[in-house]
């Protein structure tokens, strides 16, 4: 099940029953509930075979006979209600309604269905379940026939009890033949018998009477499976032994044993030493297959001659050519696998080492590309020793660093398909490097915003020099060659310290840290009074101060917005603009820059960011 609750049969019907007592509680007295249909032995409701029945007694009466207290323990059923019952085998039958029902039950079965039920012809009757101490539930046990009917009489301990309930019959019957288990199983999908390795088996070979459990135990120490058909993934590979054990309605058993392989992954590989040469060429393969033996092998040489079994052969290829060895491998499963590596017969060009080192000479570091321009006949093998005490290098054309200055050999060893062998070698001039050196100078180091500074680099070091200047202001340049003078513009007034960091891999990276450079504030050009800079002075500037203070509105230019000029924007600027507008008495000061254009001459906090309407 994806998700969610199960629930089984029993405890759905419990919750029913409990939630029905619970609404007959709260509705009335049960004698007031309707009588039900089998309420009487004439009224018996007809059941057969295997029986798992809801039954409810609310509005029943009693209509059981007197019993016989020595038989049965009870001498009545009270509130009963009726079934008769018709056996489909002969054997045991047990009903019950043990721990199914929340009142005192009580049963009573009797031979035959005809009414009124004769308390002579009771054939079982019981009172309590043993199993259930709580609510006096019942279980009676007779033996049937088949074809044989049966009046079952299901009822309480007391006139005063009432309930529902459900109530079981249940028929064992004689066993014969015994069990006999019998499986098969099947891979699933078809495919390499390699974990993961998914089995299905299947059990429907076996014979018995009435079979079940089926219990499988698949040998690798996961949990027993249950049922005819199962599905078991085995996770590792190893040999396994598979159990299957059948149970009959008798308790007899039977078991059967089935042995499952299951194999590493087959995986075909070798190795041929050598791989190439002239002929006549003698070449050992060494076999490193892995996976779940016993293994079968086959060699094809890929050169006409016989195929060979063994593990690991030995094998001549007479004649110059290129040929493809190919080896095929069966694993205990049945899986294939193959292999192929090409083997090469020569006869070999004369072999000639011989390079290229750009550059030959420089500073160190020196990086050193060497150019690979050997011929012959390959493939080739290369021993590269550059002479400074490194480890020496295979590749075809290495790059290599001389840290140190000096004088050095390199040298390039080639070895050709026939193993024949050339050196060649060209020496490596390598001159010592001055450290770099940062260092400049800065012109000017103060003005207003924005300020434009000329960096004077005057460092030393051995080339190619890397530079990175920071300039304070989270700008910043790199480049590997500086010219002698940077230009910079500082936009914002403030304080900065302008940083050089120069390197050439000779040493540590050196840094110069220039003096203070200070940027203040522009002189910038308004006209006070007119904070929305359209050069008017009218009410909308009053409204836009306004704003200002009390809607959080824009104000590009304090300056403009201080009319009385105390270096503060508030209420009084508002009132001072709107007093000159509308007074006409010439009582309200305005102050410069008020009739045209120009910078504050008062030193304030204040500031004009953009007034575009001023030159």
């Amino acid at each position: 099940m994806a998700g969610g609750v199960t629930v089984s049969r029993t405890t759905g019907i419990l919750v029913v029953i409990f939630c029905s007592l619970l609404l007959a509680v709260l509705s009335g007295p049960m004698a007031s509930a309707q009588q039900p249909p089998n309420d009487s032995c004439a009224g018996a409701l007809p059941i057969t075979g295997e029986v798992d029945e809801f039954f409810l007694t609310f509005g029943a009466t009693t209509d059981s006979s007197l019993f016989d207290a020595g038989v049965c323990g009870f001498d009545r059923i009270f509130n009963d209600v009726w079934y008769c019952y018709t056996a489909t085998a002969t054997g045991t039958c047990v009903v019950s309604t043990c721990q199914n029902a929340f009142f005192d039950t009580r049963i009573a079965v009797f031979n035959g269905c005809s009414c009124p039920a004769d308390p002579s012809n009771v054939v079982s009757c019981n009172d309590n379940c043993p199993a259930d101490t709580v609510n006096g539930t019942s279980t009676a046990t007779f033996d049937a026939t088949a074809g044989s009917q049966y009046l079952i009489c299901i009822g309480s301990a007391s006139p005063a009890q009432f309930g529902e309930g459900v109530f079981t019959v249940s028929c064992a019957t004689p066993c014969d033949p015994l069990p006999d288990a019998g499986f098969f199983a099947a891979q699933l999908p078809d495919g390499p018998g390699v974990p993961p390795f998914t089995v299905a088996f299947n059990a429907s070979q076996s014979t018995g009477t009435n079979l079940d459990p089926y219990i499988w135990d698949f040998g690798d120490g996961s949990n027993v499976a249950f049922g005819v058909n199962t599905i078991h993934t085995y996770d590792s590979s190893g040999d396994y032994v598979v159990q299957l054990i059948v149970f009959d309605s008798c308790g007899n058993q039977d078991s059967q044993l089935v042995g499952v392989t299951v194999c590493d992954p087959l995986v075909a590989v070798f190795t041929a030493a050598p791989f190439s040469g002239t002929a006549p060429l003698t070449v050992e393969f060494f076999n490193d297959t892995t996976g779940t033996g016993p293994f079968q092998f086959t060699w094809n040489f890929g050169d006409g001659s016989a195929a060979s079994t063994v593990e690991a052969p030995v094998h001549v290829y007479a004649n110059p050519g290129d040929y493809l060895a190919v080896l095929s491998v069966t694993d205990a499963c049945g899986n294939t696998d193959v292999f192929d590596q090409e083997i090469v017969v020569v006869t070999c060009d004369p072999l000639v080492a011989v390079f290229t080192a750009a550059p030959f000479s420089g500073t160190a570091p020196l990086t050193v590309e060497f150019f690979n321009d050997t011929t012959g006949t390959g493939p080739f093998q290369f021993t590269w020793n550059f002479g400074d005490g490194s480890a020496a290098s295979t590749v075809v054309a290495p790059i290599h660093v001389y840290t140190n200055p000096g004088t050095y050999q390199a040298v390039l060893t080639a070895e050709d398909a026939c193993g024949n062998t050339d050196t060649y070698e060209q020496g490596i001039e390598v001159v010592g490097c001055d450290p770099a050196l940062a260092i400049f100078t800065v012109d000017p180091t103060s003005g207003p915003a924005p300020l434009y500074v000329q960096f004077f680099n005057d460092s030393t070091g051995t080339g190619p020099l890397q530079y990175t200047w920071n300039f304070g202001d989270g700008g910043f340049l790199s480049e590997e060659s500086s010219p002698p003078v940077v230009y910079y513009d500082y936009q914002t007034p403030g304080s900065y310290v302008a940083s050089l960091t120069v390197q050439n891999g000779c040493g540590p990276p050196s840094e110069f840290l220039s003096p203070i450079i200070t940027v203040t504030a522009s002189e910038d050009n308004f006209l006070r009074g007119d904070p929305n800079g359209d050069l008017q002075i009218d009410i909308s500037d009053a409204i836009n101060i306004l704003g200002y203070l009390f809607s959080n509105g824009p104000l590009s230019c304090e300056d403009a917005a201080d009319a009385n000029d105390d270096g503060e924007v508030n209420i009084a600027d508002a009132i001072n603009s709107l007093f000159w507008l509308f007074d006409g008495t010439g009582a309200c000061i305005q102050f410069p820059p008020f009739d045209g254009c120009g910078p504050d001459p008062t030193d304030d906090y204040l500031g004009c960011e953009v007034f575009n309407s001023c030159p």
